[in-house]
């Protein structure tokens, strides 16, 4: 049984409606949850395998917040999530366990700030500003985290450029 076919049992399990919209809803939701949940274990076994689990908790912490504050692009199968966002993760985590921090870092990274800022949708100002202080304040303190900060927003403009390429072609 496949992740979908899953999701759309346990909806009609669960809910007392029989209104088609509250179950598809509802499937959605939990196949959301079936989803991350494997996802997040996959990587996180990938990152306790190959001695990156530090790095990985790091970058997550700091990607999640940027991934979720920007409209970006979704994989469009299960599959392609799965293998993309594991490659992804192992490729950033071993570049924070094994590249230093260029000291160049925040020149490029006020650069990145302004493309994001360009490239999103949600045109934020504030947060980016936010970010812009953020960053220098934690390079000063940790070279890693400022190392991390900066490839969560190049791999967020990315992913946007990425969903924009993918719905021009759609149109």
């Amino acid at each position: 049984m496949n992740i979908i076919g899953l999701s759309n049992k346990l909806a009609h399990k669960i809910t007392v409606s029989d209104d088609l919209e509250d179950i598809q809803i509802l499937r959605y939701g939990i196949e959301a949850i079936i989803t991350t949940t494997i996802n997040t274990a996959l990587a996180i076994l990938v990152s306790i395998t190959c001695g990156l689990f530090y790095e990985f908790v790091l970058f997550n912490i700091i990607f999640v917040p940027f991934r979720k504050a920007h409209k970006s692009y979704h994989c469009k199968t299960f599959l392609q999530c799965t293998i993309c966002s594991n490659i992804l993760m192992f490729l950033t985590t071993t570049m924070i366990h094994t590249v230093a921090a260029p000291r160049y870092i925040y020149y490029v990274f006020a650069v990145l700030l302004v493309i994001n800022y360009l490239v999103s949708y949600e045109k934020n100002l504030f947060i980016h500003g936010i970010m812009f202080i953020a960053f220098y304040i934690v390079y000063c303190l940790n070279s890693t985290i400022s190392f991390c900060m900066f490839l969560a927003v190049l791999i967020t403009i990315l992913l946007i450029i990425l969903r924009r390429l993918s719905h021009e072609k759609t149109i």
